[in-house]
């Protein structure tokens, strides 16, 4: 069998991820699937759509897939993904610490002052990894070959659309 997919309630960056992850969407590409295995895909869905709609700040999103048969022998299934995102979820803290030496460092004290997930806005993973990477080579630029990470964690509760983040760079 072959698949149509069709993803709803989404646009952009977000369709584009969830289009990405979606194993159904990427089955449209195959000449055929097994019934079974289209009918698995579809199961696996509603998972798949919440990892690929987390890195942008939306934890708790309503998922309904639909999958139909053809109505002819050798048509194409179709799959139907409603999406409702729901409420993104926004830092409500953030913690950063960089010990001494590199505390006192203008570059330090730059890249802190760019932090780009202040609290109030929404958690979105890919500025958060960036600004990570970007401390870690200010670092190396500085010779602090050494430098880590003693904790880099973000705290979720996807109930009340809450993250923390808490940082702290030796």
């Amino acid at each position: 069998q072959s698949v149509d997919t069709e993803i709803r309630g989404v646009d952009g960056e977000l369709r584009a991820n969830v289009a990405a992850m979606l194993s159904l969407a990427q089955a449209e590409d195959l000449e055929q699937v097994s019934v079974w295995r289209l009918r698995r895909m579809a199961t696996e869905a509603t998972d798949e759509v919440r990892e690929a709609l987390a890195p942008f700040g939306y934890y708790s999103p309503d998922v309904a897939v639909r999958l139909i048969e053809p109505e002819a022998d050798g048509g194409r299934w179709t799959a139907t993904v409603d999406i409702e995102p729901g409420q993104p979820v926004a830092v409500t803290g953030v913690d950063i610490a960089i010990s001494e030496p590199a505390a006192s460092l203008e570059a330090f004290r730059q890249w802190r002052a760019d932090w780009p997930l202040p609290a109030g806005r929404t958690l979105r993973h890919p500025p958060y990894e960036q600004a990570l990477s970007g401390l870690q080579r200010i670092a190396e630029a500085h010779g602090f070959f050494d430098a880590g990470f003693a904790e880099r964690v973000i705290r979720v509760d996807p109930a009340v659309a809450e993250a923390r983040i808490d940082i702290d760079f030796d």
